[in-house]
């Protein structure tokens, strides 16, 4: 739990030191900091913190974000066109024309993973899984001979022999 109100009621004691009050609250300097920051912003002293419970305190100081879903939503399937007509065109740069319409939309990270996802749902990028059964190059003795004057040995003809028949052999 925080302990705003007791850094708050350390401040009307100890005044502007910002040590004693982090080590009389035993909360980090920089909390203190945040605390009091937030509470002058408020509007907020030790006398009217006392009187507010300690959620109704805590959402003053701390009022809630806006939730993810707030920010605009690309058109995914028109960047999903754009990237495929065009090679030299990366999300990247999608993303760069995105936020200059939207300042407050998605960062890069979450802009590709919303791609991504949205990707997956779409069921694009698919593909099919083939299996391929194990085959064994046989031999025989008459495919080496050597080639011209120079001694180097060549292949003529190889032939594909499942593993069953060459270990029949």
């Amino acid at each position: 739990m925080r302990r705003i109100k007791e850094v708050l009621r350390l401040r009307v004691a100890l005044g502007d030191n910002v040590s004693a009050i982090a080590a009389g609250a035993r909360v980090a300097r920089s909390s203190v900091r945040k605390y009091l920051k937030r509470a002058a912003a408020a509007g907020i002293d030790a006398a009217a913190a006392e009187n507010l419970t300690d959620d109704v305190l805590e959402a003053a100081l701390f009022p809630a974000q806006p939730l993810p879903g707030d920010r605009a939503e690309p058109d995914w399937a028109a960047i999903d066109l754009d990237l495929r007509r065009n090679r030299h065109v990366t999300l990247k740069l999608v993303w760069m024309e995105y936020k200059a319409a939207h300042p407050d939309g998605f960062g890069l990270t979450q802009f590709k993973h919303h791609y991504a996802q949205w990707r997956k749902e779409a069921r694009l990028g698919l593909s099919m899984h083939q299996t391929h059964r194990q085959v064994r190059r046989a031999f025989g003795g008459a495919e080496r001979h050597a080639h011209g004057c120079n001694g180097r040995a060549s292949l003529r003809s190889f032939a594909l022999v499942p593993p069953q028949a060459a270990q029949r052999r």
